[in-house]
């Protein structure tokens, strides 16, 4: 039986409040009102026929989804060091920003990167702090694996080596990364691939933990 590992890299779109801009990785925005926003996976935005996207006048939107990423190992490779890519469910591809346009860029490759974006206004100086809580551990019934097994890679429209906003790591069992500072009237995005180590024997199981991910203001 193949083990079936899920972070539920719970990848958990948050709203915190509202907000402007991006093409890749960083653009700046107007400054005005204090508002904060945060999409992990897929976000959403309410959109009109006048407003299609932010920067047309589209209003951000709390989004319950959580995406998950998953991965089977066969059981003949279980513990070999092979790394194992995570495939997601996101289906997330365009920025928000500018999707209404005739032709989009696309930012992520769904179902393979994960979006991780977000911007934050303000009239003052401070930056907002991206930060990513992992639990101990990815459990299956009695069974579990460190969460520090799995690991990020980090991209821009599907360039790797694009200046890294948001840059690659990995998980802290039982605690927090900061991931980002982003600087007031910005707007920032990049695309993650998760990565399983499998470096271990561990039994057969579906094994799943679930992430967070937070931007907070100053």
């Amino acid at each position: 039986m193949p083990a079936r590992f899920c972070p539920v890299v719970a990848i958990v779109p948050m709203l915190l409040l509202a907000g402007p801009p991006a093409h890749a990785l960083v653009i700046i925005i107007r400054p005005g009102p204090e508002q904060i926003y945060l999409q992990v996976g897929d976000g959403a935005y309410i959109t009109s026929a006048t407003a299609l996207d932010h920067r047309t006048g589209a209003i951000p939107a709390a989004n319950p989804l959580v995406n998950l990423v998953t991965v089977d190992v066969p059981a003949s490779q279980v513990g070999t060091g092979i790394e194992q890519r995570l495939v997601g469910n996101s289906a997330f591809q365009f920025s928000f920003f500018d999707r209404g346009r005739p032709n989009p860029f696309p930012v992520c490759r769904p179902n393979i990167e994960t979006y991780v974006g977000g911007w934050w206004r303000s009239a003052g100086s401070a930056p907002a702090r991206m930060s990513v809580s992992a639990p101990l551990t990815l459990d299956s019934g009695v069974n579990s694996i460190s969460f520090n097994t799995i690991r990020w890679s980090s991209s821009a429209f599907s360039d790797p080596g694009a200046a890294l906003d948001i840059g690659p790591g990995r998980f802290i069992p039982g605690g927090t990364l900061t991931l980002a500072a982003i600087p007031p009237n910005q707007w920032w995005e990049n695309c993650h691939t998760f990565f399983y180590n499998n470096l271990r024997l561990v039994p057969p199981g579906t094994y799943r933990g679930r992430v967070t991910y937070t931007l907070a203001s100053p």
